[in-house]
Order: structure tokens, then C-alpha cells, then sequence
């Protein structure tokens, strides 16, 4: 749930997000149900595949949930796919503190991403790479989507509290997300706003705020731009590096320049998978592993799959663990 990719990118394993509604989430400790779904990981494509035919339910899907696929489906294994040029650039940041490291990092994973794209045109003749440039489609940032389409604050503490008071939990003293924060039984730094908000602040986040409101109606215009960015290009997937720098070190408590809350928005199936590994240093030995995320179209989770296992045939970027 949170999170799929970004562990699988660090770790240079494969992270799969299915479709939103393809994996029951009955049992699972809630944060957002707009935003949260249940999915694999593992060391390949074809393994995940194996979980996730396991995992996920019937083919349901119907009305404004689903989305109408190509009218002409494509003939043999051609397959197009876009480049999200906007995702490859370092977020911004108010001060120059440390900025020459995140431009530094952001090098190193473009140069894979780029490279690992090359590879995978000139290695598959019927895949072509479509660039998508960021003036061609609405702002998709990081920072706007968190700030105008997030809803993990509003919905929190609505469905822990209703998860904790229900059948499916039944060994705990708590009862609620204030029993929880009232305890003082958790480790106050690793906390984020998502855990206070509700609490600190009820009638802002809460189902009914009027500012809640305006995520999902921010959601559904952010579905259709994606949408139609899908249509207009007629592509089958979205590229782009999950993350624009490297995992952060031990002990940090905030991982910058994800991307894979585009994907947590509008529902869409999305997968990380091994890109490489960034240049061998004395702390990271093997070097650090570096993710490529594809996104596909609602309800075609297969046909993602599909995409990614030829990427992985081409780019074989796990390194696999040296055991003694």
C-alpha cells in the first residue's frame, strides 16, 4: 500500500500497483480509500504476475469507473509508450541547501532512465517511444498533486476508526486514532501530518469539509488530463523514473522526488521495475538501485505486465544479492 514502488525501486526488485479496485484492501490497516491499494512485489515481472493472478478479484468495473479502452485494438505486439519528459527533472527547492548534491543525483538517474530507454528501442523494434513535453499536458508535479489532490489527511482517521471499531480487529486497546495519539505508544518523528491532521484540525479534514470536496473534483479533472493525454498520443503506458534522486541514506524520514502519486490519483496500474545502479561508492558497494515506472491504462493491468517483462528482458537491471 504505502508503498509499493518506492521500496521496490530502492531495493531494485519489481513493485506492481494494479489497477485501484483489482485487490481487495478488506483487512488491511486503511489510510486511504481513495488512494490505497494492495499489490505485489518480487524479484521479476513473471513472479509478480504469479502473485498478483492470486491476489486480484473478478473483472468488476463498470460505469464512470471504467475506463473505455482504444475502439481498434492493436494488431501483433506493437506497443507505444511516453516518455513523461516532466518527470525526469529534480523538484525545487526554497534554498540552495544541498542543492548541488539533488542536481548531482538527478544526473545519475537520468543518464540510467535515458539509457535504459535507448536500449529498449534499439532492442524492440515494435515499441516505440513517444516524448510527451511537459507544456502538452496539465501540471502533474509532485508538489500540486500533494497539495490540490491528496487525500490521505482527509480520509485517515475517518477509516482507521472505523477499521479499528470493526469485526476484522479484535486484539487491541484502541478503538480510535485519538486512543492511538492519547497512548503516546509510537515514535512522534516518524509520524507525518497525515496522523495530526484530523486530529488537530477536525471540521478542515474531514469527509465533509468543503476543501475535500475540492480533492476529488481535483482527482476526477486530473483523470480525464491523463486520460486524454493517453488518447491524444494513443499510448499504452506512461515512462518515467519512479524517483528523480537516489534513495535517501538510513535514518532519513522523508524520501524527495517520488513519482508515483500520478498513479495513486487516477487508479491506474503502474509498475517499477530494476533500471540499474548508480555509480560503486564506499558506502554503497554494489551501487544504488534505480527504478523505471511504467503506468498503463485503467483495468489493462495485464497488458502493463506484458509491457514490462519486455522491458525486463531487455534491461536486466537486477543485480541479485551477494549471500555469504
Amino acid at each position: 500500500m504505502n508503498s509499493l514502488r518506492s521500496p521496490a525501486s530502492a531495493c531494485g526488485v519489481v513493485g506492481f500497483r494494479p489497477s485501484t479496485g483489482r485487490v481487495s484492501c478488506v483487512g488491511i490497516v486503511p489510510v486511504s480509500q481513495t488512494q490505497d491499494v494492495a499489490g505485489p512485489m518480487g524479484r521479476s515481472v513473471g513472479d509478480v504476475r504469479i502473485l498478483y493472478g492470486v491476489m486480484k478479484g473478478p473483472d468488476w468495473g463498470g460505469g464512470d469507473a471504467m475506463e473505455v479502452s482504444r475502439m481498434i485494438p492493436r494488431t501483433g505486439g506493437h506497443v507505444r509508450i511516453g516518455v513523461l519528459e516532466a518527470y525526469f527533472q529534480p523538484e525545487s527547492h526554497a534554498d540552495d541547501t544541498g542543492e548541488s548534491e539533488y542536481i548531482a543525483e538527478n544526473q545519475i538517474v537520468q543518464d540510467i532512465i535515458r539509457s535504459s530507454l535507448d536500449s529498449i528501442q534499439e532492442q524492440d523494434a515494435d515499441i516505440t517511444l513517444v516524448p510527451i513535453s511537459p507544456s502538452s499536458h496539465a501540471d502533474w508535479s509532485y508538489g500540486t498533486l500533494f497539495a490540490k489532490g491528496d487525500t490521505q489527511a482527509f480520509e485517515f482517521k475517518h477509516y482507521l476508526d472505523e477499521f479499528l471499531q470493526s469485526a476484522l480487529v479484535s486484539a487491541t486497546p484502541h478503538r480510535s486514532l485519538e486512543s492511538i495519539a492519547q497512548s503516546g505508544e509510537f515514535d512522534l518523528q516518524a509520524m507525518t501530518h497525515v496522523f495530526s491532521a484530523a486530529l488537530e484540525d477536525p471540521e478542515s479534514f474531514s469527509l465533509t469539509s468543503e476543501a475535500y470536496r475540492s480533492r476529488l473534483e481535483f482527482i476526477a479533472t486530473l483523470k480525464e488530463s491523463v486520460k486524454e493525454c493517453f488518447d491524444r498520443y494513443d499510448l499504452d503506458a506512461l515512462v518515467y523514473p519512479h524517483q528523480t534522486q537516489l534513495p535517501v541514506k538510513i535514518g532519513a524520514k522523508q524520501q524527495s522526488g517520488r513519482n508515483g502519486v500520478l498513479a495513486a490519483l487516477t487508479g491506474r496500474p503502474a509498475i517499477c521495475i530494476p533500471a540499474g545502479r548508480s555509480p560503486k561508492t564506499a558506502s554503497a558497494v554494489l551501487g544504488v538501485p534505480v527504478g523505471l515506472e511504467l503506468m498503463g491504462r485503467r483495468w489493462e493491468d495485464d497488458e502493463l505486465l506484458d509491457i514490462a517483462e519486455r522491458a525486463e528482458r531487455i534491461l536486466k537491471g537486477r543485480v541479485a544479492p551477494v549471500l555469504y
